[in-house]
Formats: structure tokens, sequence, C-alpha cells
């Protein structure tokens, strides 16, 4: 299973004809075991919403697709939202199913962003042990020869 960074405990979003589109979201935070909650408005509920969640998480990245379908039939069909993210050359997919597709599209963005986080973390770890651990036994057997 992949290691969570974020857990997305709760959205409030509202849209309307003469209302601008606004998301409320509160993100946990599980490497600093602490809460963030941020708002923001978009060019609709789903921007609204990513863009409160971006404010929230605060890592760098790029949206680059996102999709939402049906995957069930009927009143109670379920949403399935696919987004697809970058850091830099590499991407990053979520997928989420619910039946509420507000709700799936933020769950599918907080996934792709989790992966995105467990990367970056992979990479200071890889900079370090070059950078570091290498580094200081180049250091040593240099100063023994």
């Amino acid at each position: 299973m992949e290691a969570r960074f974020f857990r997305l405990d709760r959205i409030d979003v509202s849209a309307g004809t003469d209302k601008e589109p606004f998301a409320k979201v509160q993100v946990y935070h599980v490497e600093h075991e602490s809460s963030r909650e941020e708002s923001s408005t978009g060019d609709g509920p789903v921007d609204a919403l990513y863009n409160a969640i971006d404010a929230a998480v605060g890592s760098p990245h790029k949206l680059l697709n996102y999709t939402i379908r049906s995957v069930t039939e009927g009143s109670d069909a379920l949403g399935e939202a696919t987004v697809l993210v970058s850091y830099g050359e590499v991407l990053f997919r979520g997928v989420a199913r619910d039946a509420d597709v507000l709700q799936a599209s933020a769950n599918a963005y907080v996934e792709a962003l989790n992966k995105l986080e467990s990367y970056r973390k992979d990479e200071e770890i890889q900079v370090f042990v070059r950078g570091g651990i290498i580094e200081s036994f180049r250091s040593r057997d240099q100063g023994s020869d």
C-alpha cells in the first residue's frame, strides 16, 4: 500500500446560477499530524475544490487532465473521477468513485497528490544518499590514500 501523506477529511462546495463557485476543504497532513482548512473560488465547483485542496496541501504540481464518467446506471449511479497531475516530467494518476461526483473528484485528486508526495520523498532520500552518505565515503577513501 502506498504511503499516505494527505487525507481529505471534509469538503464543502457551493455553486449556483448567480453565485461564484466556492469550496472549503479540511486536509489532514499525516506527517505533521495536523489539519489545514482552506477555501477558494474557481471557474466551476471542481476548480474551486481543487484550488482549495492546492492551498491546503501546498505541494507544487500541475493538473494536466480531469475526467468524470458514470460507471453505473440509474439515479444512484456512481461517478468515477480520474485526474492526472505532473511534477516536472513525472505524471501521477488518481482515480476515485462515489455517488457524489464532487467527492469522487476530490478523492481522485488527493490520491494523485499522495502519489506525487511519495515520489518527492523518495527523490529527497536519493539526493541525501548520493550527496551525503556516498560523498562521506568518497572523502574518507580519498583521505586514506
